[in-house]
């Protein structure tokens, strides 16, 4: 096979598939990997607060360690969720005010019921956010809400209220015609992990305008890359 056609067969490859290959020292496999998260990770890194040129240091830390990984066996089920997880953490030390917000994080999210006293269930609720790709302080504010809401449960009017704000929110920001899809793949991230999607729904917080903001923006970059169809 040729290399020019042995790179268009692996460019149709999963991710999986191409981890896979990875690990077993397929150098043109890991590339096409690089080729699709490498954009997308400093995109990442920069809404996470880095210089444009720290972050690209960051991205080239990450796949570089992404590499390594592999190459040492590391069990891989989600690819692009485990290099957001690289990414994220990668990025947190390198950032200096922002590290102690990270810290936080960890903190506040081992209140979420389920995980209090459990440092592992508390670093994992902090990760569940680095899947999604969401910001730290967006990631902060979900939690804080998912702790107010579980301790006093929004009445009946509330969420009435939530949802028509939430609605107007949407309109404004997305346009008429684009509120209902953007409500779509604002659902359609949540459902990507079921913890997410119980998080929110054992809070009630389905209708919470600044939840359900922060995911459809998060949704729409996605859209705009093409990783939401």
């Amino acid at each position: 096979m040729s290399p020019a056609v042995q790179a268009r067969v692996l460019q149709t490859q999963s991710d999986e598939r191409l981890a896979a290959a990875a690990g077993e020292g397929h150098e043109s496999a890991f590339e096409v990997l690089v080729l699709r998260y490498r954009e997308p990770l400093l995109y990442y890194s920069r809404r996470l607060g880095l210089s444009e040129a720290r972050a690209e240091d960051v991205a080239q830390q990450s796949l570089m360690r992404a590499w390594i990984s592999l190459q040492r066996g590391a069990p891989v089920r989600n690819v692009r969720a485990w290099l957001y997880r690289i990414a994220h953490n990668a990025t947190v030390d390198a950032l200096r005010g922002p590290a102690a917000a990270h810290e936080q994080l960890t903190d506040e999210a081992g209140e979420i019921a389920g995980v209090r006293g459990d440092p592992e269930g508390a670093v994992a609720v902090r990760e569940i956010f680095a899947d999604l790709a969401m910001p730290v302080e967006d990631a902060r504010q979900v939690v804080g809400d998912f702790r107010r809401y579980t301790a006093n449960p929004p009445t009946a009017e509330q969420q009435t209220a939530w949802q028509n704000e939430t609605a107007d929110q949407l309109r404004r920001e997305f346009g008429p015609s684009g509120a209902a899809q953007a409500l779509r793949d604002a659902h359609t991230l949540a459902s990507r992990d079921p913890r997410v999607l119980a998080m929110i729904e054992s809070a009630g917080l389905g209708n919470h305008p600044g939840t359900v903001m922060r995911l459809a923006r998060i949704a729409r970059a996605e859209r705009n890359r093409g990783w939401i169809k």
